[in-house]
Parts: C-alpha cells; structure tokens; sequence
C-alpha cells in the first residue's frame, strides 16, 4: 500500500530594495508663445492653486518606512513638467491639446475633461488634477496637475505629471509529494510556481498619497510651488 506526504516551500523571486527617499527623474520642457508674459500675477495665481492640493507628509513617510522593507523586481519614478508662457487665449485650444498629448494613459485621453475651460475673469485660473491606477501589486500609477491661467489677452500653463511603474517581487511557491509504497521511499515530485505579492499594509488611498507628496515635493524643490498644504492625515487629504 502506498502513502504520500505534500509539503510547500516558499520564497521570495530575486528582486532588490528601494530608497523611496529618492528624487524621481526630472523632465522640464518650456514654450514661449507671442504674447508678452505676465507681470507674475498668473503664475502666482497658479503656485497659490497647486498649493491647495492636501497631502499627509507623515503617512507618507511613514509609508516609506513600509516600503524600505519591501522587494521589487521593478521601481521608476519620473515627474514630467510643461511650462507654457505668453500664449495668446486666441490659441487656447491648441494649447490644451498639447497639454493632454502628455496626459494620454492607458489610452484615455483627457482632452474632453479639459476642453470646457473657461475663464470668468480678467484674471482667473483653472486647476484639474488627475490620478490613474490603483494595483498594489504591480502597475503604474500617474498623478497629474494642470493649472492654466489667463491675465488679459495672454495665458501661462503648468502642466505636471508624477508616474510611479513598480511591481512587487512574487512569491515562488514549491510543492513537495512524496510517495511511499510499503514503506519505500519511491520518489519526490515536485513542481513549483510563481505567486503574486501585494503590498498588503498598503491601501490605494496611502499610496496616492506617497505619490502626491512626491509630486508636490519635486514641484516644490523645482520652484514651481512655495508652499505645501499638509494636513495631519490622508483622512483630510
């Protein structure tokens, strides 16, 4: 008569850790339009609208700690920033486009979100802001800003786009059977397979938050923004 034993091993897949301390990779573009730029009134009213924006640094940083901890087979962050001065309002709707070319994820484009802009007054500004993805496994995750204001005949945009593109290391997952007849040792089999990983301690809510905060760090540390409104928990972000 034969018997058998089934024992599972597990393992984590080669990955490496990560410093989420670090600065994401820097993009700045600039285009000057034909108008004279404003006297600073416009981008004022764009910095003060950006700053509006709530984050948490300390679930962030907290959530930092977390992910020190963490194995990753895949970790890139990068912050992609259009700066746009001088543009005559005659051409507002190309200049939306040109800002939504960059905005273009998972082949949504936000044009049609953005495309019913209008100004109210002499000097007013319109702020949209944006976030795709919610895997905590692997996937990309984009926080988008976009701030457009209008003094008189002329506009200054700042478009700003933080991607996070991670995936967690999976778990290997070994399947022991041995097989026994009267007592014999006859044979192992074996197979073994790859599960996927999560960042269970993570909600989406925390991580949007960590990438906001990223983000708005950068904008910051770049001069695009002076302050950040932090709040004293994502609760009230």
């Amino acid at each position: 008569m034969g018997t058998s034993s089934t024992r599972y091993e597990r393992s984590r897949e080669a990955g490496f850790q990560i410093d989420p301390t670090h600065s994401p990779i820097y993009f700045h573009s600039i285009e000057n339009g034909t108008e004279t730029p404003s006297t600073g009134s416009a981008r004022a009213h764009i910095s003060s609208a950006m700053e509006a924006v709530k984050i948490c640094r300390t679930e962030a940083e907290q959530l930092q700690e977390k992910l020190q901890n963490e194995y990753f087979t895949r970790w890139n962050e990068t912050c992609d920033v259009q700066d746009f001065n001088g543009i005559a309002s005659s051409e507002l709707d190309s200049l939306l486009h040109k800002i939504s070319e960059r905005f273009t994820i998972n082949g949504e484009n936000i044009y049609a979100k953005i495309s019913g802009i209008r100004f109210a007054k002499e000097i007013d500004v319109n702020i949209f802001e944006f976030t795709f993805g919610e895997e905590l496994s692997s996937g990309t995750i984009h926080f988008g800003m976009i701030a457009i204001s209008k003094e008189s005949a002329s506009l200054e945009a700042v478009s700003c786009l933080y991607t996070l593109d991670f995936a967690v290391a999976r778990v290997r997952v070994e399947k022991k059977r041995k097989k026994r007849i009267l007592g014999i040792n006859a044979g192992t089999d074996r197979r073994s397979w790859l599960e996927p990983k999560s960042l269970g301690f993570v909600t989406q809510r925390a991580l949007i938050n960590f990438c906001r905060t990223k983000a708005l760090t950068e904008f910051q540390r770049r001069g695009i923004i002076t302050n950040i409104n932090d709040v004293p928990s994502i609760q009230d972000a």
